[in-house]
C-alpha cells in the first residue's frame, strides 16, 4: 500500500510541474472569459495558415490554392484586416461528400448559425460569431 501512495504523491507532482510549466508557455493564450476563469487553450490553427490549401486534384495530382496571409495578431474575427480577400476555393471532394453542407444560398439550404441546426451544432468554441450580409460566417 506503501508503494501505491507513493506513486500517486510523485505522479500527481509530476502532473502539477507539467501544467505549471505548460501555463507559462507562449503558445497559450489565457482567458478569463472562458466557462472556467483563468483558463488556457492553444488557439493556433497551424492547417489553415500555411502558405498553400493542397488538396488532390481530379488526376490525382497534387494541387496548391495560395491563402490570403495572415499575421498571428490578425487570427482574431475581431481584428480588423480591411484588406482580407481569401480566394474562394472549395476542394471538389468536398463537394461531392455526404456529411458537407451545400454551398450558402443553396436552394432548400437556410443553416441557423450560433445555434444546435437540426443534427449540426453550429456553435463555435470561441463564442458566437457574427454572419454577413451574404449569409456566411
Amino acid at each position: 500500500m506503501k508503494a501505491v501512495l507513493q506513486t500517486f504523491v510523485v505522479l500527481s507532482s509530476c502532473r502539477k510541474v507539467a501544467i505549471a510549466n505548460l501555463l507559462q508557455s507562449p503558445l497559450l493564450s489565457c482567458s478569463s472569459s472562458l466557462s472556467v476563469p483563468g483558463s488556457c487553450y492553444r488557439m493556433v490553427h497551424t492547417k489553415c495558415r500555411g502558405q498553400f490549401y493542397l488538396h488532390r486534384t481530379g488526376d490525382g495530382s497534387v494541387g496548391q490554392i495560395a491563402r490570403f496571409p495572415v499575421e498571428d495578431a490578425q487570427v482574431p474575427w475581431t481584428a480588423s484586416l480591411p484588406a482580407y480577400s481569401p480566394v474562394e476555393f472549395t476542394a471538389p471532394f468536398v463537394l461531392k461528400a455526404v456529411w458537407a453542407d451545400p454551398e450558402v444560398r443553396s436552394d432548400g439550404f437556410s443553416p441557423v448559425w450560433n445555434s444546435l441546426d437540426g443534427k449540426v451544432n453550429r456553435v463555435s468554441h470561441d463564442g458566437e460569431y457574427l454572419v454577413g450580409e451574404d449569409d456566411r460566417p
